[in-house]
């Protein structure tokens, strides 16, 4: 479970970034300046790391069956994180970072993506237990 869990977040982070970028790329005017478009794209990908990783750590979350829910989705993002996200941000960094600071940078992006996890692994626990309690 914390397997497919860990691989679930992490392609939902990477994928709801890329569809969020897609979307404000197709939005944004002609006349913006490169400035306005690099922070644009930026935070457009975080802010969809951020959704996919709260929605992928609910989806864990609510279907752990032994154990705390909200660490199994926890962990399972984080998981997910380095296994998925990190190389995706290593291997789409510009030809002028070097892998090292890659790296940093997505270190640094992650400790803004843990309240995410944590607001989705409370949410998908919530869900879960509330779904258990309805079985019997």
């Amino acid at each position: 479970m914390l397997v497919a869990g860990s691989l679930l977040c992490g392609a939902l982070m990477v994928g709801v970034s890329a569809a969020i970028v897609s979307l404000q790329r197709a939005s944004e005017s002609p006349g913006l300046g490169p400035t306005a478009a690099a922070l644009g794209e930026g935070f457009a990908y975080w802010y969809g790391a951020a959704l996919g990783g709260l929605i992928g750590c609910a989806i864990v979350a609510a279907a752990a069956r032994t154990g705390s829910r909200i660490a199994t989705g926890i962990v399972a993002g984080t998981l997910g994180f380095f296994v998925i996200a990190l190389p995706a941000i290593v291997l789409r960094r510009p030809s002028d970072v070097s892998v090292g600071d890659a790296v940093l940078f997505g270190l640094f992006e992650a400790s803004f993506l843990l309240p995410a996890a944590l607001v989705g692994s409370g949410l998908g626990a919530a869900a879960g237990a509330a779904v258990s309690r309805r079985r019997g």
